[in-house]
């Protein structure tokens, strides 16, 4: 089904595929808040979107996650409007540092036919795609092809899966940081990466580091992506924890 303008109004959707409405419904107030939506609640949702400034494109019907950007700000108005010319059905941001932005981005929702909704306060990024992905699933739909190939326990499966998604190589650690699985990847590895991946562990001098400059500690306490700066020959890395009935299994 054709993605409808910024001035049209959406037709009937096809049995099976999920509305904004739908999804708000699923979600609940304690997760997303919507300020407004300038074609209706009918537009589809067909997946979800991390905001990836190297791969700016949107595929149509899906909600963009604007990590790291500003409601207030005059990129979130920028990326609003790039967000209507991919046919996106809306962007996410978190809670302003100043509460609710001006109605300036109200405006430029409605010219842009992209609805605009707020991440609550209270709610990480991590779970917000999870909600999202879960309300898609009750409709049968699989945000990520990728993800939909993964057979339940196939843990390299899964890293393989996620390097496609993200760009990069990944490993999948347990809590002790030992190797559970990792992606393949045809570009040369650091040394860091390197020597987990031979000794299935982190190296313990490396843990000792990490672990005294707090990055276990934020890694733990946080649902959100934590940024791990470049160290002289050794990348940035980004990690997130894993875990489920709120116990911590490990790491991506």
């Amino acid at each position: 089904m054709p993605v409808p303008t910024a001035a049209g109004a959406p037709g009937p959707l096809p049995r099976g595929e999920q509305t904004l409405e739908d999804l708000l419904s699923v979600v609940g107030a304690g997760v997303l808040e919507l300020l407004t939506a300038p074609r209706g609640l009918g537009v589809p949702v067909r997946g979800v979107a991390v905001l990836d400034e190297g791969e700016p494109g949107v595929l149509p019907g899906r909600l963009l996650l604007a990590v790291g950007v500003e409601p207030e700000s005059a990129a979130a108005a920028d990326l609003v409007r790039s967000a209507g010319q991919a046919g996106a059905t809306g962007v996410v941001f978190r809670q302003g540092r100043s509460g609710r932005p001006a109605e300036d981005l109200r405006a430029v929702a409605a010219a842009a036919g992209t609805a605009v909704l707020f991440r609550t306060g209270w709610t990480g990024w991590a779970q917000v795609v999870g909600v999202i992905r879960a309300g898609l699933a009750t409709c049968g739909i699989t945000p990520d092809p990728e993800m939909a190939q993964v057979a339940l326990g196939d843990l390299d499966g899964l890293a393989e899966a996620v390097a496609a998604l993200v760009g990069g190589a990944v490993t999948i650690e347990d809590v002790r940081s030992r190797v559970l699985a990792y992606s393949s990847t045809d570009e040369v590895v650091d040394e860091i990466r390197r020597l987990t991946i031979l000794g299935r562990r982190v190296p313990q001098w490396r843990i000792a580091a990490m672990r005294e400059d707090g990055f276990f500690r934020a890694l733990w306490s946080s649902g959100d992506v934590v940024h791990r700066p470049a160290e002289g020959e050794v990348p940035e890395r980004l990690a997130m924890a894993v875990s489920a009935g709120g116990e911590v299994l490990g790491s991506v």
